[in-house]
């Protein structure tokens, strides 16, 4: 059998690569991407986030690694302004939200390692498709573009964020945020909002403190090493206060995790819990 010159089997090999990924994922999702073969060794289940770009997965074969996604940036938690740092929050629970314990697939681009050692990645999940491109469109995260990537890709993340720009949408949205009834705050799960409820009851559970509606519909949790930023927590209890921030779920039921006393406005004094019975004279 004839030998295919060196010359000639890069061309192809480079015109399959160019097809794998500026072909088979040019369509959001998994549409074009289920079709592609993908080894188990790029697939596995995050089990660590960091912050909006970055976390740690567990590969199906044991490997655990850190994940810097390509060609995004979100706010550092560490930040000395209070306004990126809860920025930062808002983006790191997006992405918790997204993919904790998700399973996902990494793909990479020319460069799979960074200096530190983190592997330089593209993240697809099933649900929301190419989540470097998904949490750009949700407003969570910034084109990063100082570093060269895919030109296919570098299109539609500067054209995700400026959709999220446009819209308002998470990061992006102006403060204060716009109150839902708590009704519908289950319609806001995965976006940034704010609500105003009567504080049925405050009860402290695991890491967290628990700033209960009633029949606990609804719950902000404040993190239990964050307490003491916060004046007593206990005060809260039935008082109407307004509280805004990044909107998930959990067994069911919306929440929202405030990290900086901004976060909560006492409105008012729930008037049937204020009222006390006068002694008779």
């Amino acid at each position: 059998m004839p030998r295919i010159p060196k010359t000639l089997f890069r061309i192809f090999c480079s015109l399959g690569f160019f097809l794998l990924f500026s072909g088979f994922l040019s369509e959001k999702g998994f549409q074009s991407f289920a079709n592609i073969t993908v080894s188990e060794q790029d697939k596995g289940v995050i089990i660590v986030v960091y912050d909006g770009d970055t976390v740690g997965i567990e590969f199906h074969d044991g490997r655990r690694r850190k994940i810097r996604l390509i060609g995004i940036d979100s706010p550092e938690t560490n930040h000395s302004d209070e306004q990126v740092q809860l920025q930062a929050q808002l983006s790191k629970r997006f992405a918790f939200y997204y993919l904790y314990r998700k399973q996902v697939t990494v793909m990479y681009d020319w460069e799979q390692e960074d200096k530190y050692g983190r592997l330089l990645a593209y993240l697809w999940t099933e649900e929301n498709g190419l989540f470097n491109e998904f949490i750009l469109e949700e407003g969570f995260a910034s084109s990063y573009l100082r570093f060269p990537f895919k030109d296919l890709y570098r299109k539609r993340f500067i054209q995700a964020e400026k959709s999220a720009r446009f819209s308002n949408k998470g990061l992006w949205r102006e403060e204060p945020y716009p109150t839902v009834p708590l009704d519908l705050i289950s319609n806001f799960i995965g976006q940034t909002a704010a609500v105003q409820y009567t504080c049925h009851d405050v009860k402290t559970k695991r890491q967290f403190i628990f700033l209960h509606s009633a029949a606990q519909i609804f719950s902000t949790l404040i993190p239990y090493d964050r307490e003491n930023l916060f004046a007593d927590v206990k005060n809260f209890k039935g008082r109407v206060i307004r509280v805004q921030g990044f909107v998930e779920e959990y067994d069911g039921q919306p929440q929202i995790i405030a990290f900086f006393p901004r976060q909560i406005k006492t409105v008012g004094i729930d008037k049937e819990k204020s009222i006390k019975r006068e002694k008779p004279s």
